[in-house]
């Protein structure tokens, strides 16, 4: 069993030397899944060095990296997620992620079943 933590620092711990402080603690611990959120990955230019930072975690000691669409927190926000950029980036980091959520349509479940 793979339980994904959700990666505190997504959201605002974006210096890289604190990150791989606490990357290399997790790793010895034996901490090996990432939940990570689209929606916040997409948004800056920091949470994309996250994900960067996990990529290259991935190739070294197996990460396991869990790509949610952060569709309710987009969703609270009034932001809508595009379906084909989530697909697309999805596509262009295949080979980083290891699961991935579909995109919810909160409070629609026809829109939630068609995305799936």
């Amino acid at each position: 069993m793979i339980i994904y933590i959700a990666a505190e620092h997504s959201l605002g711990d974006t210096d890289p030397a604190v990150v791989s402080k606490k990357e290399k603690f997790k790793i010895k611990t034996g901490i090996r899944g990432r939940l990570l959120s689209f929606h916040y990955i997409q948004k800056t230019k920091a949470n994309q060095e996250i994900f960067n930072f996990y990529k290259k975690r991935r190739g070294k000691k197996m990460i396991n990296l869990f790509l949610d669409s952060g569709a309710f927190s987009a969703h609270t926000k009034g932001i809508k997620i595009d379906i084909n950029e989530y697909i697309e980036y999805i596509k262009e980091n295949k080979k980083y992620i290891g699961i991935y959520a579909n995109l919810d349509v909160i409070g629609d479940e026809a829109g939630t079943l068609k995305n799936q």
